[in-house]
This record gives C-alpha cells, structure tokens and sequence, in this order.
C-alpha cells in the first residue's frame, strides 16, 4: 500500500517519533543514553526536579529554596490518592518542610548511607522504604522478573503459588526450599507471610489497601502492565522499574530496561503512527476460554481499550474491532481482567486477523486444564499447536476471519515485566510483516529475557508463538 511505503520513508528520517523521545550527543561526540520524562516525575521525594537522578542537581534546587532564590511556586508537589495531599518532592523527610535536614536525607539516599526513602507507588500510595532490604515478598511473573533484573532475587522469602508452580524459571536465585508459599494475591495467607517476615511486600497489582493492617512488610505497588498512548513516559513500566532501581539500589540496570523500553516503542510506533485508519488491519483479541473451549458457554472474551491486548494491537498498527461494538461493554479496572460479551454482535463481524489469550496458570496458582500448556517451563509445543488450529474450527470465527490468520498469545506477554512490548513485538511481525521484515520476535523476546537477567535460551526452551507457515 503506498501508505505503508510513506511509512517506512517517515521510519527512516525520523528515527525516533515523538512518542518518547530519550537518545543525545554528549560532549564526546558519542552517543550516551538520558531518560527524558517529559512532563512525568519519579515520585521519590528528595527528587526534588522529577527526572530520573537522584543527585546534586536535586540537593541544588532545595538549596537555592532555602536561599531564596525560588519560592515554593518552583517546587514540584506530588499527590498521595489515600489522602489527597500534596507533598513538595524536595520535602525529602517528609517533615513539611524544606530545609538543609532535606539536603542531608538526600546525600543518604544518593549514598546509600540513609535508613529509608519515601515514594509515591505506581497506584498512588505514599509509602517509606528502608534502604536495606533482606527480605522481599513477591507477588506475580511480573514483579518476580524486575527483583530479578534489580538483582535481589535471592532475598524473596516469600511468594504466591503462581510463582512456586514456576519456580524453575521465575524464581531462580532465590532460596527456593526456604521460600514460604503465601499462595493467593486475592486472599494471601497473612500467617505464612508473617512467618515469613519481609521488610517489603511488592505488588503487580493495588493490593496496598487490601492488606493494609494484616502485615507489617511495607506494601509497595509496581505495576508494569499499562501503556500510555499520549504519554508513553508516564507509563507505569517506566515508573516501576525506576522505583525498583532506587529500592533495590540498582539504578543502572533500571535505566537500562527504560531505555529498552522506550526504544522497541519507538521501533513501533515511528512507522504504525503513520498507518491510516483505513489501511489498519482489523484485529479481533479474544481469550482461549469461554465458547472457544465450551460450545455451551455463550459468550467469549473481549479486552477493551483499558486492556494491554488493546494496546499492543493499536501499538502494532492494528484496529480493534472491539471499538466498532454497538453492545455496551463494561471496562474492569485492571488490565487483566476477563470482560465477556454474549455471541450474537461478534459472530456478525469479519475482520483480518484473530489473536486469543492463554492463560495456563492463574494469578493463584491453579492450571487451567483447557487452556494449552506453553510458556518457559513447557518444551513441548504439541498443545499450543493443536490449540491454535481449533481456533479456526470454532463457528462463530471460521465465517469471520481465515484460518491461517489465527494466532494464540502466551500468558507470559501479557503478565510479566514486558509492559506489554512484547505483545504487541508479536502482534506487529504478524499483521504488518511487509513493515518489519527484520523483526524477529524470538530474537526480541531473548533479549528480554537476557536484560532480567534470567538463564534461559529460547532456541532450547519454552513455548510462545507459533507460525500457521
């Protein structure tokens, strides 16, 4: 199509699009990664300026406020959504006030020397941390994958069956034998976590409130799910990861996974941004669950525009066709959750290309027994295979969509530390293949997996996409 041409033309000048603009020159004449959150801060109070360092320049701005060379118009408030109050980001010590004791608590921060820091989590909720931290409660794929990629995975203690199930993978490093098994996020068991005893208590998900007085490990929410269409730095990935960094003192390797981050968006988004609406392939993201496993079951799964399978359609230069529904559809709050319409409206619909869901294992623990087995402790894609060709055999799709266009996603894109990059990876070597033709999603994938810092080599190991070639 010649709008896909216009496309690779604009991909070539423009090298990196609007969308998170990050790479500079520095004075060597050699290129040199800086972090640029627009308008965003990292909410870590002692940030005084917001950006990504937690160094002198921050120290310089709480001393030109007590010199008065700024008043407090200058300095950046943060909100904490428990209370609806704002707090100055140079208000290190959180005492309201800024003054010279800010300046030494953020010469304990930048050297490690402090006891703990305050932050605002990526789901709003002021919480302290201490600087030294031995032992981590941990609650899904995702969270696990960023302590393994801050390097501490060997200090959890403690985490759901979901992750024990998968411990070969998800839990390597870790004392495993020695790991107490807390087994639901939903409904932890606050006695196990007790015995466990963890300073810090990481969360995929808002669980802050939930287990508010049942523990005294300090809850921290790290979200890595959410993509963010006009404002890609505000992100909670970037944020969670960031925040990693500076709790788990590895901010390096947090900068390393922005910068990653912000490039495969870049990689995607400078060509598909340039795809018009009509030249969209129409992408109907469904679940493997529902009437695709049980012709009783009349309704099937739909991911609206608050989902990451949403997202990483529209990243990859696709059209949901969820949007074109004349039903009312009710979003759920998380990104994760199932959202379920009755056949009649979808089984009328055609569109180019079908994507479905799995999830093996739940967020508690439990497998699936319909879902096929695929992932990073399944060798064996014998499963996936037969899954993906039943796809075409369903009525409701086989009038809808060709076959040979009908794909099964893994559980892992979605749920883990990616922020949904890899979903849409997969989805953009699919639907726009002319566009990508160097893009290689096993090679993308591997290295993520390398970057986390986990010992495990794709072209041996696990099962996650396979071609109808």
């Amino acid at each position: 199509m010649d709008t896909k041409i216009t496309a690779i033309i604009v991909a070539a000048i423009v090298i990196i699009a609007g969308a998170g603009a990050y790479l500079v020159l520095n004075g060597d004449d050699k290129s040199s990664e800086e972090i640029d959150l627009g308008d965003n801060y990292l909410k870590i109070f002692g940030n005084s300026n917001g950006d990504v360092d937690i160094d002198d320049a921050d120290i310089q701005i709480i001393q030109n406020y007590i010199d008065g060379t700024i008043t407090e118009s200058d300095l950046i408030k943060v909100v904490d959504e428990d209370t609806n109050k704002s707090y100055y980001l140079a208000d290190a010590n959180l005492d309201g006030k800024v003054d010279s004791d800010d300046i030494t608590f953020v010469r304990g921060i930048m050297d490690r020397s402090g006891t703990e820091m305050s932050l605002i989590d990526t789901f709003g909720h002021l919480v302290t941390v201490p600087l030294s931290v031995d032992r981590i409660a941990c609650d899904y794929f995702a969270t696990a994958e960023l302590l393994m990629m801050v390097g501490v995975q060997d200090k959890i203690v403690c985490a759901t069956n979901a992750l024990m199930v998968l411990k070969d993978y998800y839990l390597q490093g870790a004392d495993v034998d020695n790991v107490v098994n807390y087994y639901s996020r939903t409904a932890p068991d606050y006695e196990a976590v007790a015995e466990a005893d963890p300073q810090i208590w990481v969360v995929s998900e808002d669980y802050g409130p939930v287990y508010a007085g049942n523990t005294t490990a300090v809850v921290v929410g790290l979200d890595t799910l959410v993509f963010d269409f006009d404002n890609v730095q505000a992100s909670s990935p970037i944020q969670s990861a960031l925040i990693a960094g500076y709790i788990f003192n590895n901010v390096e390797k947090a900068k390393e996974y922005v910068s990653w981050y912000l490039e495969k968006w870049d990689m995607l988004y400078s060509v598909t941004s340039q795809i018009a609406d009509e030249d969209r392939p129409t992408v109907f993201y469904t679940g493997y669950d529902g009437y695709v496993v049980d012709s009783s079951k009349k309704q099937v799964r739909v991911f609206p525009d608050n989902t990451v399978c949403w997202q990483a359609v529209e990243l990859a230069g696709g059209h949901n066709i969820i949007d074109d529904a004349t039903i009312e559809i009710t979003k759920k709050a998380r990104p994760t959750s199932n959202v379920n319409i009755d056949l009649e409206w979808i089984s009328e619909q055609h569109y180019d290309y079908l994507f479905a869901h799995c999830t093996k294992y739940t967020g508690s623990g439990g497998i699936s027994a319909t879902v096929p087995d695929h992932g990073y402790t399944c060798d064996d894609d014998s499963e996936y295979i037969a899954a993906q060709a039943h796809l075409g055999e369903v009525d409701i799709f086989a009038n809808s969509c060709s076959a040979e266009n009908m794909y099964l996603t893994p559980g892992d894109y979605m749920n883990g530390a990616s922020g949904g990059i890899l979903s849409a990876i997969l989805v953009a070597s699919v639907i726009h293949a002319d566009l990508f033709p160097d893009l290689d999603l096993q090679a993308e994938h591997q290295a993520y997996i390398d970057m986390m810092g986990f010992d495990y080599n794709l072209s041996e190991h696990g099962v996650f996409f396979v071609s109808n070639e």
